[in-house]
């Protein structure tokens, strides 16, 4: 494991930990310095929310720790804390399906959605299935990371592409925060951003075509693409629909 791991690792999971943080300050961490919209009523978060955000940032906080023990050759310690990454990445996911469910219907009946507007409708279709799409793209590489762990390529490759799975709405936020006239292009770019310099960093490091870390690029591409794809569809915009009559 030791050969194969740098600091650019270490460098990329504080990257991931400083978007979270930077993302959520206004609306997680650092709420009560910032004025919230009263209609959103955040003050009122639901615990599911708070739990989830707990565990979501403890993830990105061990991803850290786990990559800094392996720059300091201290893998016994690493594989002892592996356990508890998987844990919370239980966590993670368990609640955070209760999280994304919930999301529309509390927009819905906090009036920031019209129910009646199919445009409206159809543009809040878009993140649910991202949501949805990041928790089956985290769940599939952290399975992956754990069957594979004496892979040291793959296990590192599956946990980095689990983790940049959940980025967009962090990105979303920071990018508002840190360049509030800010377009789309920009939170594409920052998207993508780290995933293609893991496929290069991997190609120039290991002198030959980083399978894993491409194919990671590559689900995480598919992953934003049928987002916006499957909402366009009939059926997609009706299992919307019928997911949200039932919880609203």
């Amino acid at each position: 494991m030791k050969q194969h791991h740098s600091r650019f690792y270490l460098i990329i999971t504080i990257l991931l930990l400083l978007f979270v943080l930077i993302g959520f300050s206004r609306t997680f961490y650092l709420r009560p310095f910032f004025e919230q919209p009263e209609r959103w009523q955040l003050d009122q978060l639901p615990s599911v929310y708070v739990i989830h955000g707990i565990v979501l940032t403890a993830w990105f906080m061990l991803l850290v720790l786990q990559s800094a023990l392996i720059n300091l050759r201290k893998v016994s310690i690493h594989r002892k804390l592996g356990f508890a990454m998987a844990f919370l990445a239980v966590l993670v996911v368990f609640t955070g399906v209760q999280v994304v469910l919930d999301s529309t219907p509390r927009s819905v009946r906090m009036g920031l959605l019209d129910p009646e507007s199919i445009s409206e409708m159809r543009g809040q279709s878009f993140p649910l299935f991202l949501d949805l799409l990041s928790l089956v793209v985290f769940t599939g590489a952290i399975a992956i990371a754990l069957v594979f762990r004496k892979n040291p390529v793959l296990h590192r490759t599956s946990v980095l592409t689990g983790s940049f799975a959940f980025m967009v709405v962090a990105l979303a936020r920071a990018t508002a925060f840190v360049f509030p006239s800010s377009g789309l292009g920009l939170l594409v770019a920052l998207f993508f951003l780290l995933p293609i310099l893991l496929v290069v960093h991997d190609w120039i490091k290991f002198k030959r075509f980083p399978k894993y870390a491409f194919i990671g690029l590559m689900v995480l591409l598919l992953m934003v693409v049928f987002a916006f794809a499957i909402p366009q569809t009939d059926w997609g915009y009706r299992f919307f629909i019928n997911y949200l009559s039932g919880l609203i």
